[in-house]
């Protein structure tokens, strides 16, 4: 005990270095890739275009960025630390091995960075099964629309308007028919959620509460839309940390300081 309070200083020293290094390091990738965000919308996108084209010029975009590298990084490991828990859409961009969940995620970004509302399904081929496809809603006036940057595809109503994930779910047999010859047969959109609430138990209590205030549906909410700029979402966790823990520290040494 006498040497763990010897170099506890020291350790805690080293502790809020590290954080604050991380926190430094998070912030100034959050701007690096806002700055890139930022470019890529401003070469795609008009403000002369209706809502409609931007989107669908995004979407193409990004089935440009990430489509070329599909097949020369497929091998790439993906279990990396930095590609489980520090990864972001620079991570897509560079590493895209043609998996849905990254284009989803570089339009979902470019969407949202362009002032988009975006929500990420997560589709499933029967309830509690495996995932089989990710694809994204974005809004459009008042109403939500599907899009698969997989295959850069959109769905269309009998009347040509753009057909929401829930309008595809109701009438897979009609949809289906508008899909290309390379599309995965086992995505039918049959099941699907925004976000899984089912791995953040501590969470559902809470969930529960926000329905009640708020009379929102919170299986229509997406998680996923707040953590797109994974180094943004570092950055205000660790800076919300180091408030806190710097009120803690003062709190004790006041009260030390009353003691003594």
């Amino acid at each position: 005990m006498t040497k763990f309070k010897k170099y506890q200083g020291l350790l805690l020293a080293a502790f809020y270095s590290s954080v604050v290094t991380i926190w430094c390091v998070s912030y100034i990738n959050s701007s690096y890739e806002n700055k890139i965000v930022d470019n890529i919308i401003k070469k795609t996108i008009t403000s002369q275009m209706s809502a409609e084209q931007q989107v669908l010029a995004l979407m193409k975009q990004t089935v440009n960025l990430a489509e070329n590298r599909a097949d020369l990084l497929a091998s790439a490991p993906a279990d990396t630390i930095r590609q489980l828990y520090f990864s972001s859409i620079d991570t897509d961009l560079i590493e895209s091995r043609g998996i849905c969940g990254s284009y989803s995620r570089i339009l979902a970004r470019l969407l949202y960075r362009a002032g988009y509302e975006i929500r990420i399904a997560q589709i499933q081929a029967a309830p509690g099964t495996e995932v089989t496809h990710i694809a994204l809603e974005t809004k459009l006036g008042n109403q939500w629309v599907l899009l698969d940057p997989r295959y850069n595809l959109v769905y269309r109503k009998p009347d040509g308007t753009l057909a929401s994930l829930k309008d595809v779910s109701r009438d897979w047999p009609y949809y289906r028919k508008q899909t290309p010859e390379n599309y995965d047969r086992k995505t039918r959109y049959a099941f699907y959620y925004y976000t899984n609430w089912s791995k953040f138990p501590v969470l559902i209590p809470l969930i529960k509460k926000i329905k009640q205030w708020t009379d929102r549906d919170m299986g229509n909410f997406s998680i996923h839309t707040y953590s797109l700029n994974r180094h943004e979402a570092i950055f205000y966790f660790l800076t919300v940390f180091l408030i806190l823990s710097g009120v803690l520290s003062l709190v004790i040494l006041r009260r030390k300081k009353t003691a003594e």
